[in-house]
This record gives C-alpha cells, structure tokens and sequence, in this order.
C-alpha cells in the first residue's frame, strides 16, 4: 500500500487507525522524555509497518501546524519516495553525504502542509559509513533548524548496524512492532540493541493487531507504549 492509500489519517481521518494515529502524535508533543526534535522510527524486521507509520506521524504532526521533515535513512530499501508520490531519482540524503550538493538542495515539498521530504538519494555501498559521518551530524543539525519535528525511516535493527548508529545521534527512537510479523524475543532483542548504544527509546508500537481493533475502539496506552493497528 503506497501512495495516497498508504497516508489513512488523509484517506480515512475518522478511523480509528487515524485517532490512534493522533493519540501517538499527542503521546510524542507530550513526551516525559522533554521535547524531542529528531525521532528515530525502527522495527525489529522488516514488514512490520515501520515506513507507513512514519509517513502517517509526521502527516499527523504537521496538522497541528508544526514544521516536519521526513527523512528516509533507509539506504538499502527506501520507501518514502513511493508514499510521497517522489521520483526515485530525485536528489536525497545520499547526494548530500557525499559532498554533491546542499542540504537546501534535498528538501522537497510535499502536498501535506507543513510537511518536507528527505528521499534516501541513489543508493551506495558504504550506507553505515555515510551515516556515522560527520556530514551526516551536519545534516541533521541544518534540518533542526528549519523544523520542529524530524521524523527519520530506518532499516531494520536485527538486519544491519545502520539504526543503531542512528538511534544513538537522536533525540528519541519509537520502535515498531509487528504482532505475528516478529517474535517477542526478536522485538526485545532490537530493544537492548538499542539502549546498547544509549537510545533513548520514547515507547514501543503495537501493530497490525486485528484483535486489537475489533476488542477496543479507542486503543489503550500503558506508560509510554503505544497501540497503533494498520
């Protein structure tokens, strides 16, 4: 589910996927953690909704006339490009990591008010490299300044070195997790992978849990974990 599909707090803004969409959104402006500028969104393993719940977030966050900016680093199998409607080949993050252009050069508009998109860039062989470098801290420190909220896609933990290399240079990390997509000690795993490198983890999502929905209309939130169905 790409494209205009994929944003449901546009397509379907009174579900109950969108509200729980927007009970997330008042979970992070309200976080115990302070204010958190750069946030980290990560899963265990792949297919457990990370990308679709990021682009619905940062979608969420804009509606309230905050200042947001996407940015896929997902430099291995980025798709925030197709959600977005953006060409493949646009410039990106990558662009920028390698000294080819300006950072005003990779942030594109999107038909969300409010709402900017980092793509990913042409993909390279040295992804964990780029994002350990110093190119990479001046990146996010320009974004900060033209946004309240940065809102990062990344691999997988379990798969590649790349989120906690990320997780450890943000503000906070929400991790995604997938009912019957990941094992519990899959997800707990990423978890102490994570705090390994210092994260400050803000909460854990629940998702794509049908029971879930059909047992509760307004999803429940215990401490800082979240419930959000897609």
């Amino acid at each position: 589910m790409m494209g205009n599909r994929a944003l449901i707090v546009n397509h379907s803004p009174k579900s109950i996927w969108a509200e729980a969409f927007r009970t997330l959104r008042t979970k992070i402006i309200y976080s115990k953690s302070g204010m958190v500028k750069s946030i980290l969104f990560t899963s265990a393993s792949a297919g457990e909704g990370k990308s679709i719940t990021v682009a619905n977030t940062a979608v969420v966050l804009a509606q309230t006339n905050k200042k947001v900016i996407v940015v896929d680093c997902d430099l291995r199998k980025p798709v925030q490009y197709k959600i977005f409607k953006k060409k493949k080949t646009s410039r990106g993050l990558t662009n920028f990591l390698t000294g080819e252009c300006e950072i005003a050069d990779i942030v594109q508009d999107t038909d969300i008010p409010n709402l900017r998109l980092v793509t990913s860039g042409p993909l390279l062989v040295n992804p964990s490299e780029l994002l350990d470098s110093d190119k990479f801290k001046e990146a996010i420190s320009s974004l900060k300044e033209q946004a309240d909220y940065i809102i990062i896609d990344s691999p997988p933990v379990l798969a590649v070195t790349d989120s906690c290399i990320l997780g450890s240079k943000m503000d906070g990390i929400i991790l995604v997790v997938g009912v019957e997509k990941v094992q519990p000690e899959m997800a707990l795993r990423a978890k102490e992978h994570l705090e390994a490198v210092d994260g400050n983890i803000l909460g854990i999502i629940i998702n794509r849990s049908d029971t879930f929905v059909e047992q509760n209309a307004y999803f429940h939130y215990c401490g800082n974990v979240g419930n959000v169905a897609n």
